[in-house]
């Protein structure tokens, strides 16, 4: 006869044998992720991990100064222009290569200048990068396929003649890879075609989905009506919904900035915030499209006697904010000086932003940092030599 005793031990060893078993499998599942930030300074890219607030250089080599640089989230490739050409590379160095050079092209006088191409953002699946070519009369915003390595310049986006370069407010591609939202200002030497344009891809078919009307009354002029413009476009991770900036005077003279979206099934619009204190810019979207970061400018930058936008001179105070999208609570999360919020990390942990403290408008060195969310913690990235108003921000890299 069996002892009792000894199958009770039977039993208790085959359940902790089962328990150890199980517990390595699902340890096995849980793959611990980290964050970095990549990002360029001068003629170097660096890798920033937030854990060890250490930054490391990639082995990227660019030839002289890095004009412009992003991460393709997909592939995990970094694609940059530096003084020679357009480029793409792994952050280890891996598989570089040269996508367009840069040109050299002479104007009617002889003199020569050279056109550029500077990678603005991958495409959400790596299969396009829309491109920036700089250049005396061939500037304009251009998109190349990664697959059959064809340039495209984006269509006008009206038959007026208006140039794009000047008058685009922001580009972003819908979640699906299917399209390009854009806008153009409504004030200035654009009035009359301001609105929101959607680019349809692969035929870059053009379909305008809203125009507003932007009210300016003038100090001591009658009130002035201007086909409505927008800005800092931002597509919704679900795909259907696009943020977008609208800023407006009432007859009363009182300045609005108003962050706003449109329902891509109703074409209806909302405002989910509106602002009398400066300027709303930047709209980023949480990943789970409930929520919207964005900054206030409180040194608004619309000259109102000749109705354009002009660079901010001299130290402004700034903040950002998040807005629940459906009950439409801001919470403020930070105040500093001439920010530029650049982007929200993928886990949603982390805001990174720019920072401009001087007053001199040529001085261009700006700190990058990161805004821990929940804790508002700031972690500082590196002191970054770049234009005002532009980022030396790469992207952000998964670290398994």
């Amino acid at each position: 006869m069996t002892n009792p005793r000894m199958k009770i031990v039977v039993i208790i060893i085959v359940v902790l044998v089962l328990i150890s078993v199980g517990w390595a499998v699902f340890s096995a599942t849980q793959v611990q992720t980290e964050e970095a930030v990549l990002y360029w300074d001068v003629d170097r890219m660096y890798r920033f991990d937030i854990s060890s607030k250490q930054s490391h250089p990639l082995d990227i080599q660019p030839e002289g100064k890095i004009l412009s640089a992003t991460f393709d989230n997909n592939n995990g490739e970094i694609a940059f222009a530096d003084t020679t050409g357009l480029k793409t590379a792994f952050p280890n160095g891996d598989f570089p290569q040269l996508l367009i050079n840069h040109e050299e092209a002479l104007l009617d006088q002889g003199t020569s200048y050279q056109v550029k191409y500077m990678p603005l953002e991958w495409s959400p699946y790596g299969n396009y990068i829309l491109l920036r070519r700089t250049g005396y009369e061939t500037a304009g915003i251009f998109q190349f396929s990664t697959t059959d390595a064809l340039l495209q310049p984006l269509p006008p986006l009206h038959s007026g003649g208006v140039d794009f370069l000047q008058c685009e407010t922001g580009l972003s591609w819908s979640p699906d890879e299917a399209a390009i939202v854009t806008g153009l200002w409504g004030i200035g030497f654009c009035d009359g075609n301001g609105g929101i344009f959607v680019i349809k891809e692969p035929s870059l078919a053009i379909e305008k989905i809203f125009t507003g009307t932007l009210s300016l009354t003038p100090p001591e002029q009658e009130v002035v009506e201007l086909a409505g413009g927008a800005a800092y476009m931002k597509w919704s991770p679900d795909g259907k919904h696009i943020a977008f900036v609208q800023d407006e005077y009432s007859p009363e003279d009182q300045y609005h900035s108003l962050l706003m979206l449109i329902d891509l099934q109703t074409r209806q619009t909302q405002v989910v915030v509106n602002s009398a204190e400066g300027d709303i810019a930047t709209p980023l979207w949480s990943s789970d499209s409930q929520q919207i970061y964005y900054l206030i400018d409180h040194e608004p930058r619309l000259n109102r006697d000749h109705f354009y936008f002009e660079d901010q001179i001299g130290v402004a105070q700034d903040e950002i904010y998040r807005v629940d999208v459906s009950s439409g609570q801001s919470t403020h999360l930070y105040t500093g000086h001439n920010l530029e919020l650049v982007s929200i990390s993928p886990q949603g942990e982390w805001i990174a932003f720019l920072e401009w403290a001087s007053e001199d408008i040529s001085e261009t060195s700006r700190t990058l940092w990161l805004l821990h969310i929940s804790t508002k913690k700031l972690v500082r990235v590196s002191e970054i030599e770049a234009k005002p108003y532009s980022s030396g921000f790469i992207g952000w890299e998964t670290i398994e």
